[in-house]
């Protein structure tokens, strides 16, 4: 269910520093059609061109990279580890009991070689039982990594955002695609994120863009993250207390996020029982620094102003708290706290694929659990 347009929505920008300015335009920009640039302010106009002649490079850059990576010329790994961010550390907090590893560096390859290689030599001084591990490293996962040639793998899974979906259909910078919609045909599952906050007329039409590229057998799943609590954080303490989602039902909220769709917050809060929803968008990953918590302070207090008979709730993402809670936790002094929603990725609306999907899952384990078996015998 799509609850766009039911309270009234306003989009706020906080950008601080040229760098900053320049990242958010080139955002905008991504996601204009080639008719509507004329509605944008000169300087992200002046950008244009400077884009589109750095975005011809980078296709010619990226076709013959395939190529090389094709002829066998550049060589491949078969596994890989985790660059870091504020991703990974969201991760860790979320599987810190469960026999997961994560490899933190620029180099994936030489990262998770060097975990598999440590992890060896544990098992083999008899201290894996002593630190706990359990089990050995069964599945590597690549976040983020359609576009990694040099490593090896076994299964693509490729998402879409239903919600901004491919912007201007141009490749980076001048648009926030990697790669063609053709590039898709490479995919064995293809995840249509977001699903319920679009109508039906949209998923469809998504499904008949996708369709031409899909590959034989391939299996298309829905998702959307549910949300589960909120965890409300003041500077007095560190330690959050875990409310119901009913604590937003009714409130007026300013969400601050850092994230690549920041729509994706205010639609779920409207879902819950916000009343009224604004948002201060900031670009994806960014680092917020204390002239950022001075303009959400100011914003936040104009919104008590506006709304003087109803709560106010300041609102973010787990990903934007866990990013940096040192620094997140400096407007826990604005109203009740700062309040982090917490959400579980669901897959919904599959139709039967979801097994089918398990079923791939199971296939493809089974196939690398053989060849190890039988390069070990």
């Amino acid at each position: 269910m799509c609850v766009r347009g039911l309270s009234f929505r306003v989009r706020l920008e906080v950008m601080s520093g040229f760098a900053q300015r320049i990242r958010y335009a080139v955002s905008r920009i991504s996601a204009v059609e080639q008719y509507s640039l004329s509605s944008l302010p000169v300087l992200e106009r002046s950008l244009v061109p400077v884009l589109s002649v750095a975005s011809t490079f980078y296709t010619f850059g990226i076709l013959v990279r395939q190529l090389l990576y094709q002829l066998g010329i550049f060589g491949r790994t078969s596994l890989q580890g985790y660059r870091g961010g504020d991703e990974v550390h969201l991760l860790q907090k979320h599987l810190q009991d469960t026999p997961t590893r994560f490899g933190v560096g620029s180099n994936r390859t030489k990262v998770a070689l060097s975990i598999l290689r440590h992890e060896a030599e544990q098992r083999s001084n008899g201290l894996a039982s002593i630190i706990g591990w359990k089990a050995e490293i069964g599945v590597a996962i690549l976040d983020d990594g359609m576009q990694h040639w040099a490593l090896e793998r076994d299964l693509e899974i490729v998402m879409i955002n239903s919600l901004t979906l491919w912007g201007n259909e141009r490749l980076v910078p001048r648009g926030p695609m990697r790669e063609s919609l053709e590039a898709i045909e490479r995919a064995h599952v293809v995840v249509l994120h977001h699903a319920n906050l679009v109508l039906d007329d949209q998923l469809k039409s998504i499904r008949e863009t996708i369709d031409p590229f899909l590959r034989k057998g391939s299996i298309v799943l829905s998702s959307h993250m549910r949300p589960l609590c909120i965890y409300r954080y003041t500077k007095s303490s560190y330690l959050p207390s875990e409310l119901p989602l009913l604590e937003v039902k009714g409130a007026v909220t300013l969400c601050v996020s850092a994230v690549g769709c920041p729509e994706s917050l205010d639609l779920i809060l409207l879902q819950v029982g916000a009343s009224h929803v604004e948002r201060l968008d900031f670009v994806d990953h960014h680092k917020f620094k204390n002239e950022d918590l001075k303009g959400i302070a100011e914003v936040f207090k104009q919104l008590q102003l506006r709304f003087p008979h109803q709560r106010v709730m300041l609102v973010t993402t787990e990903k934007d708290y866990m990013r940096d809670p040192a620094v997140m936790i400096e407007l826990g002094n604005l109203g009740e706290g700062i309040f982090v929603l917490h959400s579980a990725l669901e897959i919904v609306g599959c139709h039967g694929n979801d097994q089918s999907f398990r079923e791939l899952l199971g296939s493809v384990y089974r196939q690398q659990n053989s060849k190890r078996m039988r390069l070990t015998s």
